[in-house]
């Protein structure tokens, strides 16, 4: 039988859309290794999430693994908060340098940060040679913000300096662009691509779950840019953009 007319799209790295980020809530260095060696292909970044890092027994193993596959790390934006609390911003970005992280999440979720400051941690650390994911939206399911609040801060920030913006929606899919109960804030969604359609590239959407990517995916295109996903769901995802699975069989 001839496949040859079976054409997949958007698989080879690097890439400028089409990102897939899996998030690292605990992995044993063995998972990672098996993960990373049967499906890295398709994994773009490697986020520890939330504070871990910091509790991770052995760190610096799990950097030098995803180096061995072209796979960038970053941390979870609480820690950025988590030190900007402790006073140690400047601490904390040398010792990223130190152990070989060049990416930086700089976000807001779970604190009150004045909009100027989070902006000038965003100019500081482009200028110190960082990759910067900046974060809009709240950890808390009641505190959703106005889309126009959303739309100025997404804008504020790429002007500031911020090479993608990730957009909340935590590990759980029940906060930031989702409502309590799971379901996508769509006219929201829809304000931030239409406004941001020329930075669609750079605009980075949580999507912990199969129901958010489906929707995602069908209403944006297979390459839109999906965050928190779990390492046993990468595959499934990879099949969800290449219109394998019935969800997306039309795309």
């Amino acid at each position: 039988m001839n496949f040859d007319k079976i054409k997949f799209n958007n698989l080879e790295k690097p890439k400028i859309n089409g990102l897939n980020i899996v998030i690292d809530t605990g992995l044993t260095i063995e998972a990672l290794k098996n993960t990373l060696s049967d499906y890295g292909k398709y994994i773009d970044f490697i986020k520890i999430g939330w504070g871990l890092s910091l509790i991770t027994p052995k760190l610096k193993q799990k950097i030098e693994i995803c180096n061995k596959f072209n796979i960038p790390v970053f941390f979870g934006g609480t820690l950025f908060e988590y030190m900007h609390v402790k006073n140690l911003f400047a601490e904390y970005i040398k010792w990223l340098k130190d152990i070989g992280i060049n990416h930086l999440e700089i976000s807001d979720g779970t604190i009150q940060i004045k909009e100027k400051l989070k902006l000038n941690y965003i100019e500081e650390a482009r200028a110190k040679g960082f990759v910067v994911f900046s974060e809009i939206g709240k950890k808390s399911p009641e505190d959703i913000g106005s889309p126009v609040g959303w739309l100025n801060q997404i804008s504020n920030e790429f002007e500031a300096g911020s090479n993608y913006v990730i957009l909340e929606g935590r590990e759980s899919g029940t906060a930031g662009i989702y409502r309590s109960n799971g379901e996508i804030r769509s006219g929201l969604v829809s304000d931030i691509i239409n406004q941001f359609d020329k930075k669609f590239d750079r605009l980075i959407f949580e999507s912990p779950n199969k129901s958010s990517q489906v929707y995602l995916i069908k209403n944006y295109g297979a390459n839109v840019n999906l965050s928190n996903i779990n390492n046993n769901d990468i595959l499934p995802l990879v099949s969800l953009r290449q219109g394998l699975r019935s969800d997306t069989f039309d795309q």
